[in-house]
């Protein structure tokens, strides 16, 4: 079993119930959660990411270059800004929770099948394109250790 790596930034301030926009940088904001992302689930559930909904959108953060040109918001087909803009939001809360967790030391115990099965998972198999599922979990568990401590057990 290989040895965890700490969890690379320090705790949020309680109360803070948004993910952190510090960063003037939108790349510098898209390169850290992705940062974080892989660390919790790479360095600390030890696990790999496979074909997963969240992989795709880690890949795309990890690969982002703020020199490349985009095309204008309105010549992407609606369907696929609403995904994409959907997916967005899920990684960036994911990533929050995962600072609040395990930056406050809140986290008693992360089970690996939960995170397997639900973060790694669909959110709806069934879903032509599929969003990473089981963030909510961990967003709610984030919302209640910001609002009044505690520990918690997923």
């Amino acid at each position: 079993m290989r040895r965890k790596v700490a969890f690379p930034y320090p705790a949020l301030p309680k109360g803070e119930f948004h993910p952190r926009r510090e960063l003037a940088d939108p790349f510098a904001l898209i390169k850290r959660d992705a940062r974080i992302v892989r660390w919790f689930v790479e360095d600390e559930m030890q696990l790999g990411f496979g074909a997963s909904p969240l992989r795709q959108f880690l890949d795309a953060y990890e690969q982002a270059d703020p020199n490349v040109a985009l095309p204008p918001f309105e010549s992407i087909p609606v369907e696929q800004r609403r995904y994409q803009m959907h997916g967005d939001a899920q990684f960036e809360r994911l990533a929050w929770a995962i600072w609040v967790l395990y930056g406050s030391g809140a986290l008693e115990q992360m089970d690996g099948s939960f995170v397997r099965a639900e973060v790694l998972g669909a959110d709806n198999p069934q879903a032509e394109q599929k969003l990473p599922g089981g963030i909510g979990t961990l967003d709610i568990a984030a919302r209640l250790v910001q609002a009044g401590g505690g520990r918690v057990s997923i």
